[in-house]
């Protein structure tokens, strides 16, 4: 690609850096992870965020962990969200796993299965010192996940 010889190991590296661009470009796709949605603490319910769980799958890369603009796919369809990958270390920390506020959706998906698309890096996963600061950081996420996303259809980040 562009003179660049493709391996699995270069895409693991791009992966585990958070570099999407050059993932998706790699892959020709983003990367994402599928799981069956669990029940979590519901943090994000009460922050005004809630949010769906998912582990991530035994032998699959674990991601660089940190917050991107991502799409999940549920029951066929594609919808905008905000992906959190890591402990979620403001409260009590888990296992790694997958943590997304889904835009313009409601619903309860417990025990489905979904698939969460990363499509671009925004920040490093961090501890807050309290609820209210996680909140503020959500809304900017938020802002810039939307902005990220605004003007693009699924197929030019490689969904359909």
């Amino acid at each position: 690609l562009n003179g660049e010889t493709i391996s699995t190991s270069l895409i693991r590296e791009k992966i585990l850096s958070g570099d999407t661009e050059k993932t998706r470009a790699l892959l020709g796709a983003p990367y994402f992870l599928t799981g069956k949605v669990e029940h979590g603490n519901a943090v994000g319910r009460k922050l005004g965020y809630p949010t769906v769980n998912t582990p991530i799958e035994p032998n699959r890369i674990i991601p660089h962990t940190g917050v991107y603009a991502s799409a999940v796919r549920v029951r066929g369809r594609l919808f905008p969200a905000l992906t959190n990958i890591g402990v979620c270390p403001t409260f009590t920390e888990r296992e790694y796993h997958a943590e997304t506020f889904i835009l313009d959706f409601e619903g309860d998906l417990y025990g489905e299965n979904i698939e969460v698309h990363l499509l671009t890096f925004l920040r490093d996963e961090k501890r807050f010192d309290s609820a209210e600061e996680l909140i503020m950081q959500i809304n900017i996420d938020k802002n810039q996940a939307i902005k990220e996303l605004k003007d693009k259809t699924w197929q030019e980040l490689g969904l359909n």
